[in-house]
Parts: C-alpha cells; sequence; structure tokens
C-alpha cells in the first residue's frame, strides 16, 4: 500500500471508529433514560435490559456508518487542507485524482461491509431486541405468528387472521371464535375484511354463525360495524417488521403477499430500501470530498462538519419523504428508493469534479 493511501486509510478508520463509538454511547444513554422507567414498571430483570440495549447496537451501526464515513472524510481531508498537506502533495505533482482514489475504494468496502452487516447481523439482532421490548414491556395481548395466519387469544375469543396490512390498518381473512366461561363455542364469525375506523371495526363479507345443541343458525352480512375485543395496537407483533428481515427474507415474504392477492408495495419499498441504503457510504464520501477539497484555503474544520451534517440530513429527509408517497402508493417503490440516491450521487460526483 503507497504512503498515502495508507496514511488516509488509517485516519479514516480512527476517525470513524472514534465517531462510531461516540454515536453509539450517546444513543444508547438517551434510549436507557427514556426506556428505562418502563422496565421498572414492568419488573424486568437486569440480564434482560442489558441484553435488549446490547442487541440495540447492531441496529444503530448500520444506520450510522454511512454518516460515520462522512464525517471521518470531512475530518481527515479538513485536518489536511488546514495544515497544508494537501497543497503540498499538489506541489509535487501528486494530482487529487490519486488522493481520492484510495479514499472511494475505502468508500466501497465500508458499502459491501454494510450490505452484509445489514443482511446477516443487523436483523436477528433487531428482531430480538424488539421481541424483549413488546414481549417483556408491552404485555398487552398474546399473539403468535406463522407463515401466513395470526392467531390472537383474548379474554373469550380466539381470533384467526389470514393477512394484517398495518399501514390501512385492515385485516384480511378474518375469523373470531366466541367462548363462554367455560370454554363452550357460543359464536363464530367470518368476515372477508376488517378495517379499523372511528375507533370501531367495518366488517366486510360477514357470516355469523350461533351453534346451538339442534341446529346452527346463521346470519350473513354485506357491511356492519361491530365492536371487537382487540385494536390495531395490539398487533404490532402480529407481523415481523421490515428491519427484522434479511433481504432474502423480505423477498420471499413479498412473494407470498403477491401470491396470496394483497398489496405488498410498503414491503417492496423496503425491499429496495435495503439493497439501496449501503450504496450511501459511497454518496456520502463523494459529497464530503466536494465539501472539503471545493477551496484550496484553509477551511473551518467545524463549518464543513456542519455543511456535511446539512447535506445528510437533506438526504435523510428527501428519502423518507419518497418513501412516504411510496407506502401511500402515490410513487413505484423503485423510483421512491433510487431517486433520492441518484440525485445526491449525481450532486456529490458534480462537487469532487468541480474541486480545485
Amino acid at each position: 500500500m503507497k504512503i498515502i493511501s495508507k496514511y488516509l486509510t488509517v485516519n479514516i478508520l480512527k476517525f470513524f471508529g472514534i465517531i462510531i463509538v461516540a454515536v453509539i454511547g450517546i444513543y444508547l444513554a438517551v434510549d436507557f433514560f427514556e426506556k428505562i422507567d418502563n422496565f421498572l414498571e414492568r419488573g424486568v430483570e437486569l440480564n434482560k435490559i442489558v441484553v435488549f440495549f446490547i442487541f440495540k447496537i447492531p441496529f444503530i451501526i448500520s444506520k450510522i456508518t454511512p454518516i460515520g464515513i462522512l464525517l471521518s472524510v470531512i475530518i481527515i481531508f479538513s485536518l489536511m487542507n488546514k495544515n497544508n498537506e494537501l497543497m503540498a502533495l499538489k506541489s509535487c505533482g501528486i494530482s487529487l485524482y490519486y488522493i481520492i482514489k484510495p479514499v472511494l475504494f475505502i468508500s466501497a468496502v465500508f458499502c459491501l461491509l454494510l450490505f452484509l452487516f445489514s443482511e446477516f447481523i443487523a436483523p436477528s439482532a433487531t428482531e430480538k431486541s424488539n421481541r424483549i421490548w413488546f414481549e417483556q414491556v408491552n404485555k398487552n395481548s398474546m399473539i403468535t405468528s406463522y407463515d401466513k395466519n395470526i392467531w390472537f387469544k383474548g379474554d373469550n375469543t380466539i381470533t384467526r387472521i389470514k393477512y394484517y396490512e398495518p399501514i390501512a390498518e385492515a385485516f384480511y381473512g378474518l375469523s373470531i371464535s366466541f367462548f363462554d366461561k367455560d370454554f363452550n363455542l357460543i359464536k363464530k364469525l367470518d368476515a372477508k375484511k376488517a378495517k379499523f375506523q372511528d375507533e370501531k371495526w367495518l366488517l366486510s363479507g360477514i357470516m355469523e354463525q350461533f351453534p346451538t345443541i339442534n341446529n346452527n343458525q346463521m346470519k350473513i352480512y354485506k357491511e356492519k360495524i361491530i365492536d371487537l375485543p382487540f385494536t390495531p395496537k395490539d398487533f404490532l407483533r402480529a407481523e415481523k417488521l421490515p428491519d427484522e428481515m434479511s433481504i432474502f427474507e423480505l423477498f420471499q415474504y413479498i412473494k407470498k403477499v403477491e401470491k396470496e392477492g394483497y398489496d405488498a408495495s410498503k414491503y417492496i419499498a423496503d425491499f429496495h430500501a435495503k439493497i439501496g441504503f449501503p450504496f450511501v457510504c459511497i454518496i456520502m464520501t463523494l459529497i464530503g470530498i466536494g465539501l472539503c477539497l471545493k477551496r484550496s484555503g484553509k477551511d473551518n474544520v467545524a463549518s464543513n462538519i456542519s455543511a456535511g451534517i446539512g447535506v445528510a440530513f437533506l438526504y435523510w429527509i428527501f428519502q423518507s419523504f419518497c418513501l412516504t408517497l411510496s407506502y401511500g402508493g402515490m410513487l413505484p417503490p423503485i423510483i421512491a428508493v433510487w431517486t433520492p440516491n441518484f440525485l445526491f450521487t449525481c450532486a456529490g460526483i458534480g462537487m469532487a469534479l468541480n474541486t480545485d
């Protein structure tokens, strides 16, 4: 490895490590003080609390890696600019392309590592962390989720749901069995769809059955508003969240949802987001290079860092806005995910090419 490449690599990794450790510490401290009262009220054991926060770390790393690379690149180039190191290198006939080439290579390596980390480590850790939170703290309901069916046990009911759409707060293939105190079946209700609106459930395609000793009475309704013994918040853990799934798992889930005839646009957007997010490492590197090398003077480190954070903030706002449009069906998922990456990549390349 060339001396310049080694110098840049070592310093970028050093600053990246410092930034990651600092952000993890701040995030966990804030999260701890925010959630500790909930844990204590529920009497959660100390070891469960410690495990919960340990399993939060992979999720934090996966989300802040791009901003960590951005700040590392800004700090190293700002310091080199401030100490006239860049001017000395250029006076020796070394081009800026030669200087930034190892930095781009490092960002590509981080892109690959982030993809693998987000695929094999972060989803499993996030699922375990969420499971501790929902099972130990939010003990509101007893829900079991299988490959195709969701089962919910209430006080005197057992509910089966074929498919749950959390964005629309709607159930499909709903079947509820009502029991008396001796666990005898007194009524069974089947509905094609149930939608939660105005704190009530609007059911469509309804068939009610009332078992008796001699016969089985039946009533059929096209639509009916019914007060059911649960709300959508009781089903927060009814499905595996996209952050808890790998790309392959999410792809298989999308195929299953589409095969059953339901709308999978939300999950398709999350699928493309999982693929596109690691490339943000390269995008942020290009933006960091452009911010620091646009002038040959002694730029202020703090102002460059502030500008970099501002650009990153704009990226995440724009990306979140596009994803929201996709969730609402107003923008195709592939357009919603890749438009921010394309635009900010072009901006980063333009900034890097216009450096002195």
